[in-house]
């Protein structure tokens, strides 16, 4: 057996919804949020008929299908009361409270019909009543979410601002989701009428990014040099051989024609000759070995001549120069 309270709330449905199936057909055009012509007033008088019927049969869903549809037709608060009204049997709270409050905001005239007034009234006390009983849910994560990452309640993304915030959800189970690109992690919560969950994601680290090789200007001026004297170096060596090899060939010949190292004046050119090779060589030898090494050293002390930084995002590289019409700052991306 119905209740009282429960008749009374459903009489004031049914006549709410009568008057406002009259209204559709009797309001002044003015009074209403656009101007309709009487066969769309008709269809939108028969189809909130047909959603009152639904509505009292039990059919929410259907009934809310009507009412929307009327109200498309011919936006009215008391049609708009009466999705709302739908919505809370539905148990879509949330999307109820927002019904309401879109009835409350159309903006009537003096010439507005009564029942369009009341049902404004009407639309703010039930959604206060209603807004005690919506349920929250809030979302903390922890662990770091990247700039890539996002969190979804229901496959709706939530907005960052509102992590760590109670969130007006519907009574029910409720799927929570943090996202990276490298993983994600999932948790369910059941909240009902009045209630506040709180979901918990723990993210892990965050993995290194990406990287590129790419040339690496410090240490080029002590690379140019270490190339420099190593060349200079290996010349010398070659020079100190070659020179060496001369000298040793004028020595051989100078030991069969000279007599304990004496020799006859014809011979007095190929001393000069290898008493020069001889000094070429060793200077040759001196500088050669000199070079490689202080080359050899400033190449192995010099930075790598690639360095590796992150895929993502430009590399920007400044210079100064000078010029003859002025100075500045030249950048490449």
């Amino acid at each position: 057996m119905v209740s009282s309270p429960e008749m009374s709330v459903r009489a004031r449905i049914v006549s709410l919804s009568l008057a406002a199936v009259i209204t559709l057909t009797a309001a002044p055009p003015s009074a209403l949020a656009q101007p309709a012509d009487p066969a769309t007033r008709q269809a939108a008088r028969k189809v909130a008929e047909e959603g009152l019927k639904l509505y009292n049969e039990g059919n929410y869903q259907g009934a809310l299908e009507k009412f929307n549809l009327a109200d498309s037709l011919i936006p009215a608060p008391t049609l708009g009361v009466q999705a709302a009204r739908c919505l809370v049997k539905l148990g879509r709270l949330v999307e109820a409270s927002e019904r309401y409050l879109e009835a409350m905001r159309i903006k009537l005239d003096k010439f507005a019909p009564l029942v369009h007034k009341k049902a404004q009234v009407e639309a703010l006390t039930e959604r206060d009543e209603l807004m005690t009983r919506i349920p929250t849910v809030e979302i903390r994560v922890e662990g770091p979410l990247g700039d890539e990452g996002k969190v979804t309640i229901d496959g709706t993304e939530v907005p960052s601002a509102l992590l760590g915030q109670k969130r007006p959800v519907n009574p029910g189970k409720h799927t929570i989701t943090a996202i990276r690109p490298d993983t994600s992690v999932t948790r369910e919560v059941t909240v009902a009428e009045r209630e506040t969950a709180l979901a918990i994601l723990k993210l892990p680290a965050l993995p290194p990014p990406p990287m590129k090789s790419i040339k690496n200007e410090e240490g080029e001026a002590q690379r140019i040099i270490g190339r420099i004297l190593l060349g200079v170096g290996a010349g010398g060596l070659l020079a100190g051989g070659v020179n060496g090899v001369i000298a040793l060939a004028l020595q051989s010949n100078l030991n069969e024609k000279c007599v304990d190292n004496r020799c006859l004046p014809e011979q007095f050119d190929d001393v000069d000759q290898f008493n020069l090779h001889t000094t070429a060589s060793t200077v040759g030898f001196i500088i050669g070995g000199v070079g490689a090494a202080a080359g050899l050293t400033l190449l192995l002390t010099a930075p790598p001549e690639t360095k590796l930084v992150p895929l993502k995002g430009p590399e920007v590289r400044a210079s100064a120069y000078v010029g003859p019409f002025g100075a500045g700052i030249r950048g490449e991306f």
